[in-house]
C-alpha cells in the first residue's frame, strides 16, 4: 500500500513537472503578464474558430469573446488566475462556449417576459430597441461578468 501511494505521488509529481515545463516553454519568451494574456487570447480565439459545430450554431459568438476579454482585461487577480487556470487545464474554450450558450438562453428566457411586462407587441414597437439594449446589458452583467 505504501509503495503504491509512493508510485501515485511520483506519477503526480512527474505530471506536474511536465506541465510546469510546458508552461515555462510556452511563456518563456514573455516579459510580463500582458504578453502572456495576449498569447492566451490569440491561441484561445484560434481554437474557438476550430469549433465548427459550435460556430454553426453561434456564428457570431459575441458573448464568448466578451467573456474572454473580461477575464483577460480585468484588474481582479481572481479573474486572471481563472483565465490562466482554465487555459492550463485546456478548459478555456469550453468555458467560453458555455458562457455563449448561457447568454443566448438567458436572452431567450428573459426577452419574452420583458416584452410582456413592457407591453411591446413586436420589433416594430418604438420601445423594442431600448428593451433589447437593456436586455444585452443584463446578459453582460448576469452571464459574462460573473
Amino acid at each position: 500500500m505504501v509503495k503504491q501511494n509512493k508510485e501515485v505521488w511520483e506519477m503526480l509529481f512527474d505530471q506536474m513537472t511536465k506541465e510546469m515545463m510546458i508552461e515555462e516553454k510556452e511563456f518563456s519568451q514573455m516579459e510580463n503578464t500582458d504578453e502572456i494574456v495576449e498569447i492566451i487570447k490569440k491561441k484561445t480565439l484560434d481554437s474557438l474558430e476550430e469549433e465548427t459545430s459550435f460556430l454553426s450554431e453561434f456564428p457570431n459568438p459575441t458573448y464568448a469573446v466578451m467573456r474572454l476579454e473580461y477575464l483577460a482585461e480585468s484588474q481582479n487577480e481572481m479573474n486572471y488566475q481563472m483565465l490562466l487556470g482554465l487555459y492550463k487545464e485546456k478548459k478555456l474554450v469550453n468555458h467560453l462556449m458555455e458562457v455563449q450558450k448561457r447568454a443566448i438562453q438567458f436572452m431567450r428566457e428573459v426577452k419574452s417576459q420583458m416584452m410582456k411586462d413592457q407591453n411591446i407587441a413586436g420589433e416594430e414597437d418604438p420601445k423594442y430597441q431600448t428593451m433589447i439594449s437593456a436586455l444585452k446589458e443584463m446578459v453582460i452583467k448576469e452571464v459574462v461578468e460573473v
